[in-house]
């Protein structure tokens, strides 16, 4: 007996584990039968989200272990999920994509930035702004005033003094070099320093007429120099040259019409003797506040000229 029933008591444990296996095969055919339905809705109804139809079916597999059934009763519930899951997922791809664009914004950013900076350094380091540009820059401007002060100097010609050779606005040059090696000489136009206190102008352009140790005579509107009339082809026809007072500062006793230049000074006369201040009025000039020989008009450009 007791053999009999441990043999059908085995037998029992077998039939319960059959109906075990049973139940469970049954389970799991279930579960795959809904789940290939659930697929087979999911691409019928949206055939571009396999990918989230595949994990809803993992999904249904781990519910549909408990109650099948119930899954298979609201199959479009499923599918709620599944759009669910999908419309979250995308903002958060699309802020992936937008924080790598942000990235590559910033990145070209710095690198404009950078590229900036060195050819800000560059241009720094280079031309004008380095070592070889500023000692070259120095070096010409220190030419520029050498030149100025004893070769070369620009002159403006603010009054009428010297019509018709100079004109109103005319632009002189004015060379210092051949004074260092020569004495002023008669008919020279020359700039020098006011004899004049007070004047607004600092410096005169007139032309020589007499040196020191000449006899400077007025007779009848004509120069004389040394008892001999003067040639000045530079004058418009028919200029009278009048005297306008005693002149000051010459060697003789003052006498009108008259004067005798010491030595080291130089009576000059604007060309434009009718409108001209010069030697008539403040007596000859000292020889040594001359500046220099007026050579060459530079403007205006239609009236380039030697002088």
């Amino acid at each position: 007996m007791t053999e009999e029933n441990s043999i059908e008591e085995n037998s029992e444990v077998r039939a319960s584990d059959s109906g075990l296996d049973d139940s469970e095969s049954d389970g799991s055919e279930l579960v795959d039968s809904e789940l290939v339905d659930s697929e087979s809705d999911g691409s019928e109804s949206d055939g571009s989200e396999s990918d989230g139809s595949e994990s809803d079916g993992s999904e249904l597999i781990d519910s549909g272990s408990d109650d099948p059934e119930s899954d298979a009763a609201d199959p479009e519930s499923d599918e709620d999920v599944v759009f669910q899951d999908d419309f979250e997922a995308t903002p958060v791809v699309t802020a992936a994509a937008g924080s790598e664009s942000d990235e590559d914004f910033n990145v070209r950013d710095g690198q404009e930035e950078q590229n900036d900076q060195q050819a800000r350094s560059k241009f720094l380091r280079s031309g004008f702004f380095s070592r070889r540009g500023v000692f070259m820059f120095l070096v010409a401007m220190l030419l520029a005033l050498f030149v100025r002060a004893f070769v070369l100097q620009a002159f403006y010609i603010p009054s009428g003094s010297m019509i018709p050779t100079l004109q109103i606005d005319d632009r002189v040059l004015v060379e210092k070099i051949s004074y260092r090696f020569r004495d002023v000489r008669r008919g020279d136009v020359v700039v020098f320093h006011k004899p004049e206190p007070g004047y607004e102008i600092s410096d005169l352009i007139k032309r020589v007429i007499a040196v020191g140790g000449d006899r400077f005579e007025l007779q009848d509107g004509k120069v004389y120099v040394n008892n001999e009339p003067l040639d000045e082809p530079y004058l418009e026809a028919d200029t009278m040259t009048r005297m306008k007072g005693l002149i000051p500062g010459c060697g003789n006793i003052p006498v009108e019409n008259l004067c005798e230049v010491p030595e080291g000074m130089l009576l000059v006369l604007g060309d434009n003797r009718e409108g001209s201040r010069d030697s008539r009025v403040y007596g000859p000039v000292d020889a040594d506040t001359v500046i220099g020989r007026a050579i060459v008009r530079i403007l205006p450009i239609s009236r380039i000229s030697f002088i």
